[in-house]
């Protein structure tokens, strides 16, 4: 077997569907002869199966981050999540699709700022003069007026 393979941190799927000492059964099956590889494999995904159906058969097994009737599901902790399972090149756009997500989020916050500002009937460049110090208003103000003549 390869020792240069990526390792992941287990989905919760997969600590389900591991439960016991599967994961000790699957590691000892590259160490079987050949002929007692498959079997063995099949064996194990077989008692796989049967941990994750036991689980579903529970009343109301829970393994999600929110509850279903939670409405507040955060994309971005699903694709901050989902970075750790992947390789750098989907890291790479994980992390695009990320920035793109906060890009939005901060434009839409911003809109909703100056919306609720030029609501109170105010002049956008008054709004913007606010955010001057004493010596750019007055600069500002100056430019202004010479551009008004």
């Amino acid at each position: 077997m390869s020792q240069d393979m990526p390792k992941f941190p287990q989905t919760a799927i997969d600590q389900i569907a591991n439960e016991g000492h599967l994961t000790l059964l699957k590691a000892a099956i590259p160490y079987l002869r050949s002929d007692s590889q498959k079997s063995l494999a099949i064996y194990a995904k077989i008692l796989e199966l049967g941990n994750i159906v036991r689980f579903f058969a529970q009343p109301a097994p829970e393994m999600s981050i929110c509850s279903e009737s939670d409405e507040n599901i955060s994309v971005l902790d699903m694709l901050n999540d989902l970075r750790s399972f992947c390789d750098e090149s989907e890291k790479e756009m994980m992390d695009f699709c990320i920035h793109m997500i906060q890009t939005v989020q901060n434009l839409s916050s911003y809109q909703e700022i100056f919306q609720n500002l030029s609501s109170d009937n105010q002049n956008p460049i008054d709004l913007m003069k606010n955010f001057l110090t004493p010596e750019q208003k007055t600069m500002f103000e100056t430019y202004q007026t010479i551009l008004k003549s």
